[in-house]
């Protein structure tokens, strides 16, 4: 049974954008750190150049359809696994 944002919020306490907010600010740092430019973080996000420097200007009004939630969940996994992968490589020597 599929529930509403607000039935979400209710449940949990927790403000629905938080999530997004938290997420995509969380990519954009990522994909700053690994040097990505501005076109190649708007095609990753997929978010078109007005979207994203309306984001770098408020990242409290951005909007994510599902398929850009995924791939930002996507990135993270990815960033998190390397770096694991990485301090356990180095860790190990």
């Amino acid at each position: 049974m599929k529930r509403s944002t607000m039935e979400l919020t209710i449940a949990t306490g927790v403000d629905p954008k938080t999530p997004v907010k938290t997420g995509i600010q969380t990519t954009d740092k990522i994909l700053a750190f690994w040097d990505s430019s501005a076109q190649q973080s708007q095609n990753i996000l997929q978010l078109s150049k007005l979207s994203y420097y309306k984001f770098k200007a408020n990242p409290d009004t951005t909007k994510l359809n599902d398929d850009q939630f995924e791939h930002i969940s996507s990135l993270s996994n990815i960033h998190q696994f390397l770096r694991t992968a990485f301090s356990f490589k180095s860790s190990s020597q």
